[in-house]
């Protein structure tokens, strides 16, 4: 297992470079369940699972993780953690593909730290980026693991559903369904049938035309000194 190296100073600036990319290149975060699932924050620990689409999926959870008011972590393979290092400063930990010795450190690692209301852990059960459309969503068992070894009286599990949306802007949206929360250990079948209910309730409230309000969280400025500068040119912020 790749273990997390969190570092305030750097982590919290490579968040505002996240933030600030991913407001550059989407139009709006259109979010359901976000009120109902602070709400469960407050009161237990979290399991988010998310079908996994594209690059921006990293983007939009650290905004979704913002607008939640957690102290999130992201659990995802060790292979990928390797390309992109300095994600272990905002809380990813890594597990090694096929290596049940490692899968086992990473689930056990995982459930303690959803110990406390606030605390919440990211996870995509697909393993790798596949189409908003293509079904099934091909879910693996991690979460289910996970979920069952978690202790507190109050934790969730939120499925997160995540539909790109082109429209009259020039760049797209991002739609997310959260919930309905499962207060259980949830079965991968199930798990997999509320996010894929959640992509089909997104594209039909699309298709209909109904509104729903951006929901960005307040814009942050970026420091303007040596290091914060090298690391925007470093992650292509501008």
């Amino acid at each position: 297992m790749i273990p997390e190296s969190p570092r305030p100073w750097l982590g919290a600036l490579l968040r505002l470079v996240l933030r600030r990319r991913v407001r550059r290149s989407l139009s709006a975060l259109r979010v359901l369940g976000l009120d109902e699932t602070r709400a469960l924050a407050r009161r237990g620990p979290l399991l988010l699972c998310a079908n996994h689409v594209c690059f921006w999926d990293a983007g939009v959870i650290e905004q979704l993780t913002q607008l939640l008011e957690v102290d999130a972590r992201v659990l995802m393979l060790a292979s990928e953690l390797r390309k992109a290092p300095f994600l272990r400063w905002l809380g990813c930990f890594g597990v090694e593909a096929g290596d049940p010795r490692d899968g086992a450190r990473a689930i056990l690692h995982a459930a303690r730290l959803l110990d406390r209301p606030g605390r919440a852990l990211w996870l995509f059960p697909q393993g790798a980026q596949r189409p908003q459309w293509q079904r099934p969503l091909a879910f693996q068992r991690g979460a289910e693991v996970v979920a069952s070894r978690v202790e507190h009286e109050a934790f969730a599990v939120v499925p997160v559903s995540l539909h790109y949306e082109l429209g009259e802007a020039e760049a797209p949206e991002v739609w997310v369904r959260l919930g309905p929360p499962a207060t259980s250990t949830p079965r991968v079948a199930d798990l997999e049938r509320s996010v894929q209910q959640g992509l089909d309730e997104l594209t039909q409230r699309i298709s209909a035309g109904i509104p729903l309000a951006s929901q960005w969280p307040s814009r942050e400025r970026l420091g303007q000194g040596v290091a914060s500068r090298a690391l925007a040119r470093l992650l292509g912020a501008r």
